[in-house]
């Protein structure tokens, strides 16, 4: 029998992102291993975390980006893991603002032992 690895859900209304940084729901309760982001907006949006440097990822108006074992390498301990615990996801939009949508994202997680 197989058990469904916990998912957590991060929204944010698409038109209420600005030029700066935001955080997109809360902290990551667990270390990310896929994440799958839909922006439902008319604009693009960048989305980057509060604690891995240089990640910064452009999100299409009416677009998804999917990070898994395929897009993602780190070296070390847990380079299984993509983004660890306690990382807040952030938002901002590129120029205007979006007169619709959402930005989802549907984070995989793994429970630390």
């Amino acid at each position: 029998m197989s058990r469904l690895l916990p998912i957590e859900l991060k929204e944010f209304d698409a038109t209420a992102l600005t030029g700066a940084n935001q955080n997109f729901g809360s902290v990551l309760l667990n270390p990310a291993i896929k994440i799958s982001i839909f922006n439902t907006s008319n604009q693009d949006c960048y989305v980057t975390a509060n604690i891995v440097v240089g990640l910064l990822l452009r999100v299409p108006a009416n677009g998804t980006l999917t990070l898994d074992e395929s897009t993602l390498y780190f070296r070390g301990v847990d380079q299984e893991y993509y983004i660890p615990r306690g990382t807040q996801l952030q938002l901002r939009r590129l120029t205007t603002t979006a007169t619709s949508g959402n930005v989802i994202a549907h984070v995989v997680t793994r429970q630390s032992p």
